[in-house]
């Protein structure tokens, strides 16, 4: 277990015997959730115009207006050291209330197979909640739990 705290976000890690390191960061965001979760999901192939980790997303499928089949590749590594990666997902988003989901497994697609010179990663799990701070409905309290396998060799 580790733990980093900084301004009040934080960061927490956990391993589980079954699934491995999850990781749990948590922060207040001056944008509201609607905000949020339209560059999250709604805009979620151009999150490479301000993510400097991805290189490109895309939406291989849509299943109905809540769910998508993704392909998310990482940037190249500027001093090469660690090799270029993709994600392929099913992503999902919901709603309770005020509150956001979106929720993320790897899946296998003959929509995109694996690509030469690219590492087949999987995301075991991802969870976003955007809650509206209270009293600031201008304000997130952001949570994302995430645990991946990196396809790393060590």
């Amino acid at each position: 277990n580790s733990f980093i705290q900084k301004n009040g976000d934080s960061i927490l890690s956990k391993s589980f015997p079954k699934i491995g390191k999850v990781f749990r960061a948590e922060a207040v965001i001056d944008s509201p959730p609607e905000h949020i979760y339209t560059q999250l999901f709604e805009k979620l192939e151009q999150m490479d115009q301000w993510n400097p980790n991805v290189s490109k997303v895309q939406i291989l499928q849509r299943i109905g207006k809540d769910t998508l089949l993704t392909r998310e590749v990482t940037a190249q590594n500027a001093v090469h050291m660690i090799s270029q990666r993709d994600f392929v997902n099913v992503q999902h988003c919901c709603r309770s209330g005020s509150t956001l989901y979106l929720i993320g497994t790897a899946a296998h697609s003959h929509l995109m197979p694996p690509q030469k010179g690219i590492i087949r990663a999987k995301a075991k799990l991802t969870c976003i909640i955007l809650r509206p701070v209270e009293g600031d409905r201008w304000k997130t309290h952001f949570t994302w739990l995430l645990c991946l396998d990196l396809k790393v060799r060590l």
